[in-house]
């Protein structure tokens, strides 16, 4: 798993190969990720309010 948070406009997840690759964007705008890697990696793109 890839985890970046830098650019700002491409929030989300995608996977390339056997690689999930995670954006949260930067978090002073509210975004955060929750990663569950116990079985599978389990990604939950969340935000708070500000």
């Amino acid at each position: 798993m890839e985890s970046c948070g830098h650019i700002h406009e491409a929030r989300g997840e995608d996977v390339i190969g056997t690689t999930k690759i995670v954006n949260c964007a930067p978090a002073r705008h509210g975004p955060y990720v929750v990663v569950d890697i116990s079985d599978d990696i389990i990604v939950e793109l969340h935000r708070y309010p500000l």
